[in-house]
């Protein structure tokens, strides 16, 4: 399912938010990765939507470690991994992402993270 706020992607559109991410911005970068991840506005490319989750991830981007801790709890792209995923939430939280302090929140609250517990779940809520 696309984001609704991606519904309405066009190619122009990603084509600004490619430049962008391109030059090095970390959120165009992120941004650009859900672009791939959802097929929206380019065509549906799972390893390019890693790719630049990763790079954003590399530049200290909250949302793309989020978004690649995704990736990694649901095996979307890469090899399923609830450590890695568990991670970038943890992460991401730190930075005050709240898609991170969601995404570990979640995981707690489900018994899939080890270093938190369905009570730790309350904190990042």
């Amino acid at each position: 399912m696309v984001p609704l706020r991606q519904k309405h992607m066009t190619p122009e559109m990603a084509a600004e938010i490619r430049a962008e991410a391109e030059k090095g911005d970390s959120e165009s970068q992120s941004r650009l990765g859900d672009l791939y991840r959802f097929g929206a506005g380019v065509k549906f490319d799972i390893k390019e939507a890693i790719k630049w989750y990763s790079a954003a991830v590399e530049k200290g981007s909250g949302s793309g470690m989020a978004r690649l801790g995704r990736c990694y709890e649901l095996g979307s792209g890469v090899t399923r991994d609830h450590e890695k995923a568990e991670d970038l939430y943890i992460k991401s939280a730190e930075l005050g992402c709240a898609e991170g302090m969601d995404r570990l929140a979640e995981m707690y609250l489900r018994g899939r993270g080890k270093k938190g517990t369905k009570e730790d779940a309350v904190k990042w809520y």
